[in-house]
């Protein structure tokens, strides 16, 4: 009994250490950020996003919200002092979940254009360039202000570890191109002036205002908590309007 004991033991050691010591590196990566910037979180397309690309657009979404509705977060229910997880944003959804969802809408909206950004070779390096360097002197200042040791820091504490500044950047350089070449979109889409006239002019003695008609075709929905669709959400309406009317303007149409 004595030996069979003695194996026992010796077995729930070596078991332990067999557990343990994985644990212990997995959680050394996790601490150091190796395994966010490695692993997987989000396919859209041809496109892969690790964690930690994920949680640029995540935390970005969330920053966004705070210093917009800054004056209001009571009555929206959002409390920055506690977990976005335990906190309902409505009955289906916790603030998680919403700051989930916006940052893989921006996600896939710019996967999308980066993807036509791509088959157009619309690469725009010099005010990609221009607004890295600028948004790299921003932080700089913002760092230097607030008591922030380096960029590094930064990244790490507004992004979680894996963010690194490189990384960042590459996010934020992809970001701006796509946002570039939303802007040649919406500009080919939009008809002319002339042809919005002549479509108006077709509309009876009391032509409806190109715009009026876009909004009254197209409104985008409401945000549930802030009653009001955002900015952008207008602009992307205002783009599938537009491409409507032009449409509905050719010849034979």
């Amino acid at each position: 009994m004595k030996t069979a004991s003695n194996r026992s033991k010796r077995l729930s050691a070596r078991t332990v250490l067999i557990i343990v010591v994985p644990l212990m590196l997995v959680l050394l990566l996790l601490n150091t950020g190796l395994l966010q910037r490695q692993l997987p979180a989000v396919s859209i397309g041809a496109r892969s996003y690790t964690v930690a690309q994920f949680h640029y657009y995540l935390y970005n979404a969330y920053y966004d919200f705070v210093n917009e509705h800054a004056e209001e977060l009571d009555q929206l229910g959002l409390d920055v002092t506690r977990s976005l997880d335990k906190q309902a944003y409505d009955a289906d959804r916790t603030w998680q979940d919403y700051f989930r969802d916006a940052a893989l809408e921006r996600m896939r909206e710019d996967a999308i254009l980066l993807a036509a950004a791509d088959r157009a070779g619309f690469t725009a390096r010099e005010q990609v360039d221009a607004a890295r360097e600028s948004r790299e002197a921003e932080l700089t200042r913002y760092c230097m202000d607030n008591g922030i040791q380096s960029l590094e820091r930064y990244c790490e504490s507004y992004y979680e570890a894996g963010m690194t500044p490189e990384l960042y950047f590459a996010c934020y350089a992809d970001q701006t191109r796509a946002s570039l070449y939303r802007e040649v979109v919406l500009e080919e889409l939009a008809p002319a002036d002339p042809e919005a006239a002549a479509l108006g002019e077709t509309l009876g003695d009391s032509p409806i205002p190109t715009a009026v008609l876009t909004a009254a075709l197209f409104v985008p929905a409401a945000d549930r908590v802030t009653g009001r669709a955002e900015a952008r959400q207008w602009q992307n309406a205002h783009a599938l309007g537009q491409a409507c009317l032009d449409r509905w303007s050719q010849p034979g149409s």
